[in-house]
């Protein structure tokens, strides 16, 4: 008896079951990805280089940007000379420069700016701003080793103190550090001269003339060029770069006798950065 009852039980069951419709769903209906409800857009992050409020150095600022068909070296020098967007920093480059054109050549970037951007009111340290906030930048790029900055698309002899003549790679030593005239210990290497302190020259000069200068065999060539100099003018220099190397030619007026005989003389001095200051490494006769 129990055993028909189960048989009809399962019958209902499935008759039952059979009454019910099912929606049937076609994979090809919905077969696509969820739509966000961020549109979807390529991005990329630059490294931008302005003074800070004091403008003692360069500090970094970073932007993100959407991706453009534009180069991407011209992007960095259209969005450095829109300005800074912080508080702490400040704007340098004058604001009618406007860029000409930029090129890259066998890793060096050539960017020329309308003659706007040489300001003959700017101190060294506005010039050396100016110019490696753009080389920085620029030089954030991998492909980037140096940058020749030129006016109106030509090779300019130089800004004010700083040469153009050549290109130059990026300059960590003005980023988060105060800015220091390599032109201080050429200053102080005149005055000791002039005071006849040849021993104390030695600690203006690198680390490995140091030990030249002690033994007393640089002292002779002092004492023969300068021992009758009474005062000493210079003239007009021109720095090289603003790195671990660079030179530094001075064009200046050395008097002798009190002043009865004079001699306008150019040499060129090779500056080094060491321990965080910089050194004399050598002094060369250059041609007047």
């Amino acid at each position: 008896m129990l055993r028909k009852l189960s048989i009809v039980y399962v019958l209902l069951f499935f008759i039952l079951c059979g009454c019910v419709e099912y929606d049937v769903v076609k994979k090809s209906e919905y077969d696509h990805q969820p739509i966000s409800p961020f549109p979807s857009k390529d991005y990329f992050q630059i490294s931008l280089y302005y003074p800070d409020k004091e403008m003692n150095m360069l500090r970094r600022e970073t932007r993100v940007l959407q991706t453009s068909k534009e180069n991407i070296e011209e992007i960095i020098i259209r969005e450095l000379l829109k300005g800074t967007q912080k508080s702490t920093m400040r704007n340098i480059i004058p604001s009618d420069t406007k860029l000409l054109s930029i090129q890259e050549v066998d890793h060096i970037a050539y960017v020329s700016f309308s003659r706007e951007l040489i300001n003959d009111s700017f101190s060294e340290a506005e010039e050396v701003l100016v110019l490696f906030s753009i080389i920085n930048s620029l030089s954030e790029l991998d492909s980037i080793l140096r940058v020749q900055i030129l006016i109106e698309g030509e090779i300019m002899d130089e800004y004010n103190k700083f040469s153009l003549e050549e290109s130059y790679s990026a300059s960590s030593i003005i980023v988060g550090k105060e800015y220091v005239s390599p032109m201080n210990n050429i200053e102080k290497y005149y005055q000791m001269i002039q005071r006849k302190e040849y021993g104390n020259i030695a600690h203006l000069f690198s680390s490995n003339k140091k030990e030249d200068i002690s033994r007393g065999f640089i002292k002779p060539y002092w004492y023969e060029e300068y021992s009758e100099m009474s005062s000493y003018q210079i003239n007009d220099y021109n720095i090289r770069g603003y790195g671990n190397v660079f030179t530094i030619e001075v064009d200046m007026t050395i008097y002798y006798r009190g002043n009865i005989k004079k001699e306008d003389e150019i040499k060129l001095f090779e500056i080094t950065y060491e321990n965080e200051e910089f050194k004399i490494y050598d002094i060369v006769n250059a041609s007047i």
